[in-house]
């Protein structure tokens, strides 16, 4: 009976390719940064609107995504994947940028949510894209549970990470 494979002989074998491995990286950069706006939308909130303003920004942030994810998806579906991940993420630093210039001029809550809400949105176009590529790379079912792995392994550390990211800035 052969052995089973370590997360890092796993996550090794996904980084050998370099198109897994872009894909790996995108997703962890995703991960982090997404991670970091949570903390920092949650913290934007409180200060302009209290506990109540924490709840906003938490509605704010799963609900337009959660209500639009299907259209968003046959929208971005149309596009060659490797561009719609590309606009999904050139859009979602715009509105990271949105986020921090509004931050920095003591926005009202309802600019937060607007801003955080569209980021939803964009949110889930990304996430989906992004698995929605993984059978693109991959050449054998066993290929695909490495991905898999890797996958899971880099959005643990990214969960990691952004949290840090946040404290840091």
């Amino acid at each position: 009976m052969a052995e089973a494979p370590t997360w890092g002989s796993q996550l090794r074998q996904a980084l050998a390719d370099p198109s897994r491995a872009r894909l790996l990286l995108i997703w962890g950069a995703w991960v982090c940064a997404d991670w970091t706006v949570l903390i920092a939308a949650g913290v934007l909130g409180y200060q302009v609107g209290g506990a109540a303003g924490i709840g906003l920004i938490g509605a704010a942030r799963v609900l337009p995504g959660a209500l639009l994810a299907g259209f968003a998806a046959l929208a971005t579906d149309r596009l060659p994947r490797p561009r719609g991940l590309a606009v999904g993420q050139a859009l979602l630093c715009t509105t990271s940028i949105a986020l921090v210039w509004l931050a920095l001029s003591r926005a009202a809550l309802a600019p937060l949510m607007i801003v955080i809400g569209i980021g939803s949105v964009l949110a889930t176009v990304v996430k989906t894209t992004v698995f929605a590529m993984v059978p693109q790379v991959v050449r054998t079912p066993g290929e695909l549970i490495v991905v898999n792995s890797a996958m899971s392994t880099v959005e643990a550390l990214g969960t990691v990470l952004g949290p840090v990211v946040c404290a840091i800035l």
